[in-house]
């Protein structure tokens, strides 16, 4: 992982995941803010292949981001360690064809 990268995983953790973990907790919410910018900072595709738009990184990349998150708030962690098995299993199992670029759709989910 690129100093640029791990830079950038700091600087989300540190801000908006860290800001916004004592409310996550408190409400019981999805932490839509914290994935939001993760999201943003096009940390979502990190594990997915380039030529859908995604990093390229590989699973130890990934589980280093989980860690970082960990640090400053366990339930965005999870949805992040959740998201990236998930587009692992995707790729990896999924039909060829049916890809679409990571950034060519909005997330499927919002803020109540």
């Amino acid at each position: 992982m690129s100093n640029e990268l791990e830079t950038k995983i700091d600087a989300v953790s540190s801000g908006i995941v860290a800001a916004n973990a004592s409310e996550v907790d408190r409400s019981g919410l999805f932490p839509q803010a914290s994935i939001d910018a993760l999201r943003e900072a096009g940390l979502l595709g990190l594990i997915s292949a380039q030529d859908v738009g995604g990093m390229g990184e590989g699973p130890r990349s990934a589980g280093l981001v989980v860690e970082r998150l960990a640090r400053e708030c366990g339930s965005t962690a999870m949805v992040m360690c959740m998201h990236y098995t998930a587009a692992a299993v995707i790729e990896a199992a999924g039909v060829p064809g049916t890809f679409i670029r990571i950034d060519a759709v909005e997330p499927p989910y919002s803020a109540p």
